[in-house]
């Protein structure tokens, strides 16, 4: 969930795909198919149905900090929020942190992440600031 592995996209090993033919072809970065492989990995989905795919996967040992604050839009700018975000990137660049801002009708959830039991001082310290209604981050043992 860190910077430091990219997202779950970032991760895709191969896709098994159904073309409009009806072909089944696998699509993956080396060996078969790299063009679709990349037209896959860039989102589109009108060169074939993907039927499954392969993820490679990172372990996690350890303790991870994690949850979610929770922002209700009538306390809250939504330029404050992305400030805070952009924040976090520019003056934290730590690859083991991360946050995803999701709107909601009620507001903002921002799911903060740490890879280790406690964040560094400072890292998530705006979202703190924007005075979130639910506080829910935990370190959690995996």
């Amino acid at each position: 969930m860190s910077a430091e592995h990219g997202w779950a996209a970032n991760n895709v090993a191969n896709y098994e795909t159904v073309l409009a033919d009806g072909a089944v072809v696998n699509a993956n970065e080396e060996e078969e198919n790299p063009d679709l492989f990349m037209a896959l990995k860039g989102g589109a989905y009108s060169f074939g149905a993907v039927t499954k795919f392969t993820v490679n996967a990172d372990d996690q040992e350890g303790l991870i900090w994690g949850g979610r604050y929770i922002l209700e839009a009538r306390r809250i700018q939504n330029s404050r929020v992305a400030h805070g975000c952009r924040k976090l990137t520019t003056e934290h660049p730590d690859e083991e942190a991360a946050i995803i801002p999701v709107p909601s009708a009620e507001g903002w959830v921002l799911n903060v992440y740490y890879r280790g039991a406690r964040p560094p001082a400072g890292v998530f310290e705006r979202s703190t600031e924007l005075g979130p209604k639910e506080n829910l981050p935990n370190t959690w043992q995996f």
